[in-house]
This record gives C-alpha cells, structure tokens and sequence, in this order.
C-alpha cells in the first residue's frame, strides 16, 4: 500500500484495486463466473457506522451469504467510537469474517476505552494486520502497548519534544526499540523538537515514512544519516514547510541528499515557483533516493509559458515522480494555459499516478462557455461560477487521464464563488481516460 503526503488526509486506497461495475455485471452473466468473480467483489469491506454495521450482521451474517466468509479487508475508517454499542456491533461481526487479514481503523485522541474492541482484532484467528489510520495521541497508545499487539501498526504518528521527552504513558524509548508495536509513519516538526540537540533519537519498529516539517529554527541535519541507517525499511522522505509565508521549501537548509537531486532544477526554475513539498523514495535494498512527489505553487502573475517550460524541467530532473501537486495561488490571472499542451506536458512524467490540481482548471482556455450556460440563470452568480467549475473540471480531467497512461487519480480544488470551492478525489476508471467520482462542496440542490 503505497501513501499519500499527510496533508491530504482523504487519500485515495491507492494499491487496492475496488471491483469495477463491469466485473458485477458479468458476475451476473451465469454461475460458474459468478463463483469466479464473488472473491474479487467481496474481498474488501467498508463500514462506516453502526447503522451499516447492524445491516451487514441481519443480512449477511444470520442469513446464509457469501459476503462474511470472503472478505479479506476491512475498513472501518470513519467510526468514531464514542459509544461502547459501536464496539459491540464490531465485535459481534469479527467471528463471521473467517478469512479477515486486515483491518483499517480510525481510533480518535481521545480518552476512550478500546480494550474491547483490541482483544477482539487480537484473538481473531486469521487477522495479520490492524492498522490504526490516526495520529495516535498518548492515551490512545497507551492502551495499544498495554496489549499484546503484535498485529498492530500505527499508520501515523506526530512527535513533539515534549511528547518523546515525557516520562508519562508510553513515552519511554524501550516501548519503541522492543515490543512488535509497528509505526508505519513518523512526523517530526523541527519547531516544537530540536532534533539537533534532543535526546537520543528512538528506534522505530516497522518505520517506513518519515515527514519532516521544516519550521523557523534552523538544522543541519546532522543526525538523518545516522536515523537513516538505522531504520533500513524507511524508503519514503517527506519535507515540506511549516508556516505558509517562509518561502520557498528548497530555500532552507537542506541535507545532501536534496541538495544533489533539486540543484539543476532550482538554479533555472526556483525563482518562479515555490516548493512547499518534496518527497524522496528508495528502494528497500537500496542507498540510491529519488525525487517521486513534487509540489509547485505558482504566483497568479507567472506567464502560461513559464508553467509548461518548469513542468517540461521537471520532467526531465524527476522521471520518478508519482505524486504531482501543481497549484496556482488566488489572483485574477489573465493568462490563459492551453489544455493540449498542457496535457503533453504531464504525459512527460513517465510514472505519474497522482496528480493534484488547485486552482487550475479555470486557467485552462476554453471558448466555448457560452455552451453550457445557455438556458442557465445569470443572475445567480454563485451557481454560474459552479457551473463552469464543473465544466472544467470535467474537460480537464478527461483530457489529462488520455494523455497520460499511467493516471490513477485526481485530487481536485477549484474555487468558483468567492471562497466556496469543489474539492475531492476522481479516479480514472480505465484507459480511454473515463474519470469517475463525485466533488464536494457544489451549491445545495446542484445537479452533479
């Protein structure tokens, strides 16, 4: 499973594939495919509450049905678990899902008795891996490291100096040399931890994502080679800027690493857009890191030109990147980007499969507005501009995902109306470039 950047939050699953609606049709077509496609359909679960939860136990569990006895994931992102109902209703469908291997949970910072619900994921005879999708606060994993969790694995986790200084809770460096408990995912804000001059820095079972928030307070990052060699299974790097307003990402100091890969890039294009994110990856049994996510934030006074001259630069400096965010700050620009050459343009990037689009779409020419606004009322500027968002959006999404092969998903902010906006994921659904999916954030009664 491969992870998006923390700040997007509502990352796609990217890494598992959902059934298509064309493999329930055929599962439809007689019963020798049906008996084929059933553990493809059922193989991953979401339940997002209760009420779901208690329909899938009437319907599936105390009825005869293929759905329990084939689900292999299971997801319960979403749940808030305030109430210990919630956790029963888990706990009573666990036993029917007889071939469970993983399950994804979302476990608020809060201070809530879980025990329940984790002695369950924990005697369950087939279940490898729990992943907890928060950032765990300390009373939360308190309550993981007091079990025996060894199928447990934090997706992400946030340190602050006081959080791994503190002698309360879990904050011990022994809960994190020993012991099977697995961060998937650690943040350091350098700010709030001066890892400079902190102390001795953990072990982290597991580690494979690190994300450093680059703040005020300088470093020199003396300490990541040593932090590197010890975690030989973190193979993603993640820096990104703090506080909005310090500048350009690439203008802070940078570890050698960065230095050697950005340093063409910076000395022709650095000056016209600002890098909030950068993020590096290798390979497990690999020294050698590459640059596979971008982030561009580009001035609204910046010439179309200069957009597709970088994004070409870019191309060439980082064949690696998956994950592409290109954004455009707020302004009245007055130029105009062409679609078709802005789609050449992405196709460069030969292993691009994420690409986040803010406040671009409306950038990109179209002559033909007054298509789709005929019959529409004028006078309602709030619905005319989320008219046209969704136009553009449409247009260029569809283009993009033909032109560039390897496209898995979209993630989309576009502002129409002073400060409302559409923002969500769309996925391409195959390769003639379909794109599916449904935004966020339209005007009420909107048609979609």
């Amino acid at each position: 499973m491969d992870y998006m950047p923390p700040a997007f939050q509502d990352h796609p699953e990217i890494g598992f594939e959902r059934p298509s609606p064309e493999l329930r049709s055929l599962s439809l077509v007689n019963r020798h495919i049906r008996r084929v496609c059933l553990p493809l359909l059922f193989a991953y679960l979401r339940i997002d509450g209760p009420l779901r939860a208690k329909k899938l136990y009437a319907g599936h569990c105390l009825l005869p049905s293929p759905c329990p006895k084939l689900t292999r994931v299971l997801s319960l992102c979403g749940w808030y678990f305030h109430n210990p109902l919630d956790v029963d209703a888990v706990c009573l469908l666990l036993p029917f899902l007889e071939r469970l291997s993983s399950v994804r949970v979302d476990l608020p910072d809060s201070e809530c008795d879980y025990t329940k619900l984790l002695q369950s994921f924990y005697q369950h005879p087939t279940l490898a891996t729990v992943v907890n999708t928060r950032s765990s606060s300390s009373y939360s994993i308190a309550q993981w490291t007091s079990l025996p969790v060894s199928k447990v694995i934090c997706e992400s986790f946030h340190f602050t100096y006081n959080a791994i200084s503190s002698t309360r809770h879990v904050y011990r460096r022994e809960n994190y040399i020993t012991g099977a408990f697995k961060f998937k995912r650690i943040t350091f804000y350098n700010d709030d931890f001066p890892l400079e001059d902190s102390l001795p820095l953990p072990q982290f079972n597991g580690l494979s994502e690190l994300t450093l928030y680059m703040g005020i307070r300088k470093t020199t990052f003396s300490w990541l080679p040593e932090f590197l060699s010890a975690h030989p299974q973190l193979h993603k790097l993640w820096f990104r800027a703090h506080v909005s307003g310090l500048g350009s990402l690439l203008s802070f100091e940078m570890p050698s690493i960065v230095h050697a890969l950005v340093e063409n890039f910076v000395v022709q294009y650095g000056h016209h857009f600002r890098v909030d994110c950068l993020g590096l990856s290798r390979a497990v049994s690999s020294q050698q890191w590459q640059v596979t996510g971008l982030t561009l934030v580009a001035g609204y006074y910046e010439p179309d030109a200069v957009l597709l001259e970088t994004l070409s630069l870019a191309s060439s400096a980082f064949p690696a990147i998956e994950l592409l965010v290109l954004e455009i700050e707020s302004g009245e620009y007055q130029n105009r980007i062409h679609l078709d050459d802005f789609a050449v343009a992405l196709a460069r990037f030969p292993s691009l499969r994420v690409l986040h689009l803010k406040g671009l779409c409306k950038l990109l020419d179209d002559r033909e507005y007054w298509k789709i606004l005929r019959g529409f009322d004028l006078n309602d500027p709030c619905r005319v501009g989320a008219l046209c968002a969704k136009h553009n959006v449409s247009r260029c999404t569809s283009r993009i995902a033909k032109e560039v092969p390897g496209l898995e998903a979209f993630y989309i902010s576009e502002q129409y109306y002073r400060s409302d906006s559409v923002r969500g994921w769309l996925y391409v659904a195959d390769a003639a470039g379909k794109v599916e999916g449904v935004l966020k954030g339209y005007p009420d009664r909107f048609p979609h």
